[in-house]
């Protein structure tokens, strides 16, 4: 029995042992390093120019909550003991640059391997330099000014300096030459940065008297109709100072719609900006002559002028029709929504008609701000007649336009005189808003999302019921209209119930700016149960309706009739016609672009 005793008392004594190291070498009590939540920069091997400041900074945390210290080396040379080191890049080569943060047990470190570069420093650029011309002309006693215009690839300041013949006569970007005498000067413009520079150079010639000789007759080369909307592209050749001599100071382009044919005409035509510099006489040169008139036959004529005011002969005006407009589009059956070909499509004085595929084009319009009109002339073989459609259009370059055909659908009913007037009644707007919005279609955009509160009654499921007719409309009606949730909609229609109504009704609650629905809410009675079943679904199939825009029929056997309980149990033929119609128009389209014939 004492053997047992001192067994056991062992056993204690072992255990106690074991339990000390586990409460010492346990989890909690482990020394952890830091760790490194985030650095700057992001990169750990990048390249960096002479010259250049860098900030290096590295975000930590201790698991075990001891404070921490962080050093930076560069080259495993201590360089910072602060928490944002600065960088200046002064030399090339690769160097690293390592940051660690040490709770004076453990390290974590990052590194960043920089590779330092010299910048490469551009000369500057010359941009601009007046007189244009490289050997321009002047008059003896008179005055001359000379320009330049640059800039820098770095944005470092720039210098300037003027030479006249190796002499330094001016340090700003511009300066007056006054001839004092004549012949050939070498008039030079230097533009600095302090390292490198950009040069250009005059030869100016000073004469005793004034040039009387014009620079030849311009001749335009090739007109043609140019890229986009209202561009015209010329050529002409180059030609001098004295007739084909020297190169003329600058060119004047202009254009009209009449010809120009003397210096009447000349005068009345539209100068045009952008000219080209001169070239040396013999040269081709080009322009593109834009913001004209689209598709309209314009005349061009060209003239040089020499550096003392000599104008060339006016030439032949040649004229070419600048580029036009283009606008395209697709006819499609409002009823099914399918391509309708072989539809008349007319813009202004433009015509043409839908191919198979109900797409149409017009090429070289000029500006037009004309009803689009679109009819089923020509049609063969289609089951009645479709309204016309006169809508305001201004033309656009490349647009698109899809237009949708209303069909003088046959109505089963005879309280509406037509379809058009039908359509027209059960959907306009009456009472909201703007009264301008109500021939517009200010529909929901499909598929309208739908949602029921739960709601056992009387032993129907009233949500379950809701849901079932909604799913249920969507290949009955030819399209998904609605989308059933089992959630609250951000937006759509809400199905809630009240005990003290009188009537089931549908109301929306929040419109958009441009008078569209947001939300909606519809109200059913708490009074349906499965034997009247039939009834609940024929309500909610006719609230549905509202929630799609159709007003109350005054035809008893459609299903939307107001007034008085609904007598049948499904939108008729008629009803279903114009819910696919009114789904397959674009929303805000106003159905009073449509006309009888």
């Amino acid at each position: 029995m004492r053997a047992y005793r001192y067994l056991y008392l062992l056993l204690l004594v072992v255990s106690a042992a074991v339990l000390a190291v586990c409460g010492k070498d346990g989890p909690t009590n482990i020394d952890r390093p830091p760790v490194v939540s985030g650095f700057i920069p992001e990169e750990q091997a990048f390249e960096a120019f002479v010259g250049d400041t860098l900030t290096f900074r590295i975000f930590a945390v201790d698991p075990d909550q001891t404070s921490l210290k962080q050093r930076f080396s560069l080259d495993d040379s201590v360089v910072s003991l602060s928490a944002v080191w600065d960088y200046v890049v002064e030399d090339t080569g690769l160097v690293h640059v390592r940051c660690t943060v040490t709770d004076g047990h453990n390290d974590s470190w990052i590194q960043w391997d920089v590779s330092r570069l010299r910048r490469i420093d551009y000369p500057p650029q010359i941009t601009g330099f007046s007189p244009v011309e490289d050997s321009p002309v002047m008059i003896v006693g008179n005055d001359l000014e000379f320009a330049v215009q640059a800039s820098d690839p770095e944005l470092k300041p720039l210098d300037y300096f003027f030479t006249v013949d190796g002499s330094l006569v001016a340090t700003e970007a511009e300066f007056v030459y006054t001839a004092t005498s004549i012949g050939e000067r070498e008039i030079e413009a230097v533009v600095t940065d302090g390292e490198n520079f950009a040069t250009h150079v005059w030869h100016l010639a000073v004469t005793p008297v004034p040039d009387t000789i014009p620079p030849a007759e311009v001749q335009i080369l090739t007109v043609e109709t140019g890229v986009q909307p209202g561009e015209i592209n010329i050529s002409w050749t180059a030609v001098g100072a004295d007739l084909m001599e020297g190169m003329a100071s600058n060119y004047l382009v202009r254009t009209s719609p009449s010809p120009i044919i003397d210096e009447i005409s000349w005068s009345r035509g539209s100068e045009r900006p952008d000219v080209p510099a001169p070239l040396p006489p013999g040269e081709v040169m080009n322009m593109v002559l834009d913001r004209l008139t689209p598709a309209r036959f314009t005349f061009i004529a060209a003239r040089a002028v020499d550096d003392f005011g000599n104008i060339s002969p006016l030439g032949v005006a040649p004229g070419g029709y600048t580029r036009g407009m283009r606008m395209s589009g697709k006819v499609l059956d409002a009823y099914t929504g399918l391509p309708m070909p072989n539809a008349f499509v007319s813009l202004a004085h433009f015509n043409t008609t839908t191919d198979a595929a109900g797409e149409f084009g017009f090429i070289e319009l000029p500006p037009i701000d004309n009803p689009l009109i679109v009819s089923d002339d020509g049609q063969t073989g289609v089951i009645g007649a479709y309204y016309d459609l006169m809508m305001p259009y201004v033309v656009v370059h490349e647009d698109y336009v899809v237009v949708y055909l209303i069909p003088d659908y046959p109505l089963d009913t005879v309280i509406y005189p037509d379809f058009l007037a039908f359509f027209f009644g059960m959907t306009k707007l009456e009472g909201y808003g703007d009264p301008r919005y109500s021939p517009h279609q200010r529909r929901w955009e499909p598929p309208i999302d739908v949602y029921a509160e739960p709601l056992i009654h009387l032993g129907l499921d009233y949500q379950a019921t809701i849901h079932r007719v909604a799913e249920d409309l969507n290949p009955y009606l030819g399209m998904d209209l609605f989308n059933v949730l089992t959630d609250y909609p951000a937006i759509g229609v809400t199905c809630v119930y009240r005990s003290g109504i009188t009537v089931d009704n549908y109301g929306v609650k929040v419109w958009s700016p441009d008078w569209y629905p947001l939300e909606a809410e519809i109200e059913f009675r708490t009074l349906y149960s499965p034997s009247s079943l039939v009834p609940f679904e024929r309500v909610i199939r006719h609230e549905f309706g509202h929630a799609l825009g159709l007003n109350h029929s005054e035809d008893l056997n459609h299903l939307m009739v107001g007034g008085v309980a609904a007598q049948v149990d499904n939108f008729s033929d008629d009803e279903i016609a114009l819910i696919r119609v009114r789904y397959h128009l674009p929303r805000g389209l106003s159905i009073t672009y449509y006309v009888r014939e």
